[in-house]
């Protein structure tokens, strides 16, 4: 009970971070807003477990830092897509990167009729009305949901990459990992906000941020991965969609069509097809 305590509230922790940051774009803008929940859950980390004291060779942080390299990333280009399009189909289709990646890695065919099923519902979810006049798609979901595809496909490697750097310390790899996604991100953050993300309120919100979608989510899915198993972790981990679009309304007033939402339960349910037949290995990350 503990375990799926700890890793439905992640799903839910990681939602509401989310929505909380969309409400920084327009003070901080995008880019800046992903810099502060980066370089905030950097200190946070740094703070818990003291990297000044890790004795590691660099070919053991090497793989920490491509890791790190696609956390930032996946983080950037998640925010970019959140600026066009509503929280539930953001979430959705950058489920799509972990979701074709665990088919992938399975030999059986089913998997990859899951993933079919998802892909039809990607399509659905985006915003795809047209203009008043009638003759050309909305380009801001185009745009979006480009960056919310490309999300996921780092969001895939940064699941590869981080079994490898675990390997060579949890800890290590959370913390070198966590400055790293703020060095890729600082450049476009700083170019887009400037000094503008040194004012107290917007600190203050960015380690709001950072503990809400990063610190507490990591942390509770390194707990709950070590209990449960690999099958139950990926049908809970498959709500995340339908939570994303839960928070979008509560918190930022997004509604959806039902066209959104029945592409969205289909993705769902691909995802709960897909991931609880997975691996039964609890500590492998999906």
């Amino acid at each position: 009970m503990p375990a799926l305590l700890a890793l439905m509230s992640g799903v839910i922790s990681i939602q509401i971070g989310a929505a909380l940051a969309k409400g920084l774009f327009s003070e901080a803008t995008v880019l800046g807003a992903s810099m502060l929940r980066l370089g905030c859950a950097a200190v946070i980390f740094s703070l818990w477990t003291q990297p000044w004291r890790f004795r590691l060779r660099f070919d053991q942080i090497r793989p920490m830092i491509f890791y790190g390299a696609s956390l930032g990333a996946m983080n950037l280009c998640f925010y970019l897509s959140l600026a066009r399009l509503p929280l539930g189909v953001a979430v959705a289709l950058e489920f799509l990167g972990p979701l074709t990646l665990a088919a992938a890695r399975s030999r059986s065919p089913t998997e990859w009729l899951w993933v079919a099923l998802a892909g039809l519902g990607g399509a659905l979810t985006p915003d795809w009305r047209t203009s008043a006049a009638g003759l050309h798609l909305t380009p801001e979901s185009f745009i979006g949901a480009g960056f919310a595809l490309a999300s996921g496909a780092f969001w895939a490697g940064y699941i590869l990459l981080g079994r490898q750097a675990g390997e060579e310390g949890a800890r290590a790899a959370l913390t070198i990992g966590a400055l790293t996604a703020f060095i890729v991100a600082a450049p476009f953050g700083v170019m887009a906000a400037g000094g503008k993300l040194l004012r107290p309120e917007l600190l203050g919100a960015g380690f709001g941020v950072a503990l809400l979608s990063s610190v507490i989510p990591y942390s509770f899915d390194m707990f709950a991965l070590k209990r449960l198993d690999a099958r139950i972790f990926g049908l809970l981990t498959s709500l995340e969609p339908a939570t994303g679009a839960l928070a979008g309304l509560v918190l930022l007033g997004e509604h959806l069509t039902l066209l959104q939402l029945a592409g969205l339960a289909l993705i769902v349910s691909a995802s709960a097809g897909c991931l609880s037949r997975g691996r039964k290995d609890p500590t492998e990350p999906l």
